[in-house]
């Protein structure tokens, strides 16, 4: 009878809270009614009768409601009045869900500091659980309050923390909790570009996923697999692999239900963005960038992102006015924004270290003693470093400053001029001009002098740089692999003539000869084809 009661009264409590109701005086009396409910709740019902499965349908209403209307205070409100009840449950994992919700909406409206106050709460209570999940659950909220104000490290040393509790996903109250630690993991390391830690934490959701799908546990509006594909696809971005990486988008798009709102599949639209960008699609990419603005409100430093790509993507369509408009925002914003931040780091560091105003002096003037005594050790380290260092060069360098003396003391212009012509022999007998840096080396070695003497005689025989004159020799040898040897490939061509890269070699070339390398082919083969109705020597057939 008593678990009858209390079932009733759950029930008609979510009834009226859950009810959409505007009118003025529905809504007196409905919370009237549910403040008598409530009352009843926690005074007629003993904690220990509280069953998993009514804590479970009060953190779910809890959910949808704030999923419904994120900007209204609806779910915040049926929180409140669900605390005290769901706080007597002996496990608290009810109850620490429901926390996050609130500490959520708090963040998402600007209440840094109510929120952390919150979330300080939350993690004492849930130190004293026996649950290592409620733990784990606790610590991704300080991650992700942490990832929220773009301090990825302290965040991520928060989930890893939290991933340890609940790496063993097949055993916990809520699976999607080790996946949603994940899921920020990889998101940090999409941020900062750490491929290969993003690849090893997709591949673990990977395996979650075919877990999940093989035991029939429903994935909500299909947003975890949708969210996992365009991770994978932004990977791929990073990679370079724009084609794999829209193959990656296109499964993440067939996850996305037509009823559900956008703001569930924000991180398919980020994605879509960065292979836009990559692919220089700006007019399409700013579509997306609009798409972000508009319901990727929660994320701090993502949001400064979308404002500043969207001003770029204006300036690459050269639409100016709008650009500078959007610049300007992005301006406004980001210093609104730094000064959130900075605030937020003050008062991080302001909970850590509380010091009188008398001992804080104290030690500043110590510090700043010990700054001064260390600023003076390194710079006399360093002086004293490079005294040694200056010695030892000057020993070292004594014997090769004497060579070069004698050498530009002996050289003539006449001198110079047969080391120039025999450098340029030596370079077209035995090809060393091939070589990328155009034979210096060699050249240098073969005619005991330096590299420096050895490119500034050529020059100076040749009237133009070093450089010139081996790109020169370099695209002869070409031209002629080009007609004499069709087997070679073009980059086989530029590889073996010493080309440091194809593009190169294709300006260098076409700079000299008009043509490109495959066209200047072309052209020597049809030349070398005997026109139709004449012989090979131009005289017409008999």
């Amino acid at each position: 009878m008593l678990h009858f009661s209390r079932s009733f009264l759950i029930h008609l409590h979510q009834t009226l809270i859950f009810t959409n109701n505007t009118d003025t005086h529905t809504i007196m009396k409905k919370s009237l009614l549910t403040i008598i409910i409530t009352a009843s709740l926690l005074t007629a019902l003993p904690g220990h009768a509280l069953t998993d499965n009514d804590c479970q349908r009060m953190l779910r209403q809890i959910e949808e409601q704030y999923e419904q209307w994120p900007d209204s205070d609806i779910a915040i409100r049926t929180a409140k009045r669900y605390f005290p009840i769901l706080k007597q449950h002996t496990n608290l994992y009810w109850y620490v869900s429901a926390c996050n919700i609130y500490i959520d909406w708090l963040f998402r409206h600007g209440k840094l500091a109510k929120s952390k106050s919150e979330l300080e709460r939350v993690v004492r209570v849930a130190s004293t659980s026996s649950h290592p999940e409620v733990l784990s659950i606790a610590q991704r909220a300080q991650g992700l309050y942490m990832l929220r104000l773009g301090f990825n490290r302290r965040a991520m040393k928060f989930l890893e923390a939290s991933l340890h509790n609940c790496r063993d996903y097949k055993s916990l109250l809520n699976p999607f909790t080790h996946s949603s630690t994940l899921l920020h993991m990889v998101n940090i390391s999409l941020q900062t570009h750490d491929t290969e830690r993003a690849d090893s934490l997709i591949s673990k959701l990977d395996e979650f996923l075919a877990w999940t799908d093989a035991n029939g546990i429903a994935d909500k509006r299909q947003w975890l697999h949708n969210r996992v594909s365009a991770m994978h696809a932004t990977l791929e971005q990073q990679r370079g692999n724009l084609s794999l990486a829209r193959q990656w988008l296109g499964k993440s798009r067939s996850y996305m239900l037509p009823d559900v709102p956008k703001r569930w599949y924000i991180t398919y639209y980020i994605a879509l963005r960065d292979v836009l960008g990559a692919e220089h699609r700006y007019a399409e990419s700013l579509s997306v960038i609009d798409t972000l603005i508009a319901y990727g409100y929660d994320i701090l430093p993502m949001r400064m992102q979308f404002l500043k790509d969207k001003a770029v993507a204006l300036h690459k369509l050269q639409r100016g006015m709008e650009a500078s408009d959007a610049y300007k925002r992005y301006i406004d914003e980001s210093d609104r924004n730094d000064r959130i931040v900075v605030a937020a780091e003050m008062d991080l560091l302001r909970s850590k270290y509380q010091y009188e105003k008398t001992v804080s002096e104290k030690k500043r003037a110590e510090n700043e003693a010990l700054a001064a005594v260390l600023v003076a050790a390194v710079l006399m380290i360093m002086l004293a470093g490079l005294i040694v260092m200056t010695m030892s060069l000057r020993q070292k360098n004594r014997h090769l400053v004497r060579n070069l003396t004698a050498a530009a003391s002996q050289h003539t212009d006449e001198a110079t001029k047969r080391l120039g012509t025999a450098c340029i022999d030596y370079m077209r007998s035995s090809g060393c001009y091939c070589d990328i840096d155009g034979g210096r080396e060699a050249l240098a070695a073969h005619m005991h002098v330096s590299e420096r003497s050895a490119a500034a005689a050529v020059s100076q025989v040749a009237g133009r740089s070093f450089k010139s004159v081996t790109n020169g020799m370099k695209l002869e040898l070409s031209r002629q692999l080009l007609e004499h040897e069709p087997t070679l490939t073009i980059g086989a061509i530029a590889e073996k003539c010493g080309f440091g890269t194809m593009r190169t070699y294709q300006s260098l070339f076409k700079d000299r000869y008009g043509l490109s390398p495959s066209e200047y082919r072309t052209s020597i083969k049809s030349w070398a084809k005997p026109q139709r109705g004449r012989r090979a020597d131009g005289t017409p057939k008999a």
